[in-house]
């Protein structure tokens, strides 16, 4: 602090100045001393001739005051830094003050701090304690009331508000004027063009490489420079984005808490790679087709085939654990079947009614082996026991008196009596 017009004393017979107003004077924060009555500088430590010594509170000067014009009524402006305060010994008992002076400047002149202890009111809650250290200790229950000068946004829970868009980023010039935002904390970049203005878009992450960054227009189509009168948004996948204008003019971009929303349009799909995309006969519907060629053997998953049933639903064909086709088929009545197999893989089929149903073909054709043996018993016996119930004793069968009933139907055969052609 600087103090103008101390209290002082001046004797120009012996060339001092004795600052009455302070018990201790520290010389480097005596700037000046003019006389204001003559218009002179009489001190001033910068300069040889104007300087001076002190000795407590007494300053005894280099210029020359002893001569005519100069008078003890002279008025004098002392400029001094640092003022401890008035002398106060006359006016109070044991100086308390002025010990209160010497703890003030010993502080100005070291790195010994000072510092107090706030009480209560005497007659309140807190009468004797420290209202201050009691808020700052958590288990005290006390609280203070404070006002931050700059508080953060908060939504309705009192939850933090990320920023968003807190303020427009220009970057203005001729062609190649350039501007790096740092993106840390935000989501996505907004950027408008004005007509005529345009520029090129590159990410980094260490703010000295940059490469081509993808965002989207405000038409939801794929971009990587920004054409003009358009706006556009960019995800902050790098912590640098560098905006550089390739025309003059001026380009706006805001940093977005929000994230870069999902490309929703159309896409084009005429050509996969270089290959033209083959339509499956329908306008809008593409072919399918499978990955593994014909006659080729499989390396990678198969395509699912299904069909339609006589209802319209659209199924699918299933097979067996070891993937064999189940196949199904109608009846007389026109309901639907599954098509069994034995456990040797053969043919299971539905016979007419009297006839055991599931049996396999083999098995179909032993039983009709069975009932020809039957009929060729029949027919050997038959001509004998008429010929004996018409009288004839002696009566020859016309097949042979040896056969065993296992040659019956072989006899039977080669009387040709009745022909049979099966297959067996």
């Amino acid at each position: 602090m600087r103090a103008i017009n101390l209290q002082y004393s001046f004797n120009p017979a012996l060339q001092q100045v004795t600052f009455t107003g302070l018990t201790q004077i520290q010389p480097e924060y005596v700037l000046a001393i003019v006389d204001i009555t003559n218009g002179i500088t009489i001190y001033q430590p910068n300069i040889t001739a104007l300087g001076g010594t002190f000795n407590g509170n007494v300053l005894t000067l280099t210029y020359n005051t002893n001569v005519a014009g100069f008078y003890a009524t002279d008025k004098l402006q002392i400029a001094y830094e640092g003022y401890a305060g008035p002398s106060n010994e006359s006016k109070e008992t044991g100086g308390n003050l002025d010990s209160i002076n010497a703890s003030l400047m010993q502080a100005q002149t070291t790195d010994q701090p000072l510092y107090f202890v706030p009480t209560g009111d005497p007659q309140g809650d807190f009468a004797g304690l420290n209202p201050i250290e009691l808020a700052m200790s958590d288990n005290t229950g006390v609280a203070m009331n404070i006002r931050l000068l700059n508080p953060v946004n908060t939504d309705i829970n009192n939850s933090t508000i990320i920023s968003d868009a807190p303020a427009p980023i220009v970057i203005s010039g001729a062609s190649g004027a350039s501007q790096v935002i740092d993106t840390r904390g935000y989501s996505s970049l907004a950027i408008s063009t004005p007509t005529g203005v345009t520029a090129t878009i590159l990410g980094s992450n260490d703010n000295l490489s940059y490469l081509a960054i993808t965002g989207f227009n405000n038409s939801g189509t794929s971009v990587n420079t920004l054409a003009a009168a358009a706006s556009y948004t960019f995800a902050c996948t790098t912590r640098y984005v560098k905006i550089t204008l390739t025309a003059a003019g001026a380009v706006t971009a805001y940093l977005r808490s929000a994230a870069t929303p999902i490309n929703t349009t159309q896409v084009n799909l005429a050509t996969v790679g270089a290959s033209t995309v083959v339509q499956a006969g329908v306008t809008g519907m593409l072919a399918v087709g499978g990955n593994i060629g014909s006659g080729v053997a499989p390396t990678a998953n198969p395509i699912l085939v299904g069909g339609i049933d006589t209802s319209g639903l659209t199924r699918r064909i299933q097979t067996d654990t070891n993937g064999g086709l189940l196949i199904s088929g109608f009846d007389q009545l026109g309901s639907t079947h599954r098509i069994l197999t034995d456990y040797a893989g053969s043919l299971l089929a539905q016979m007419a009614p009297g006839t055991p149903a599931g049996s396999s073909v083999v098995e179909l054709l032993q039983q009709i082996s069975g009932k020809l043996s039957v009929i060729a018993d029949i027919l050997y016996d038959t001509p004998q026991k008429n010929a004996q119930a018409n009288g004839i004793v002696n009566a020859q069968n016309p097949f042979g008196t040896s056969d065993e009933p296992d040659n019956r139907l072989a006899d039977y055969f080669a009387a040709q009596t009745l022909l049979i052609n099966t297959t067996m």
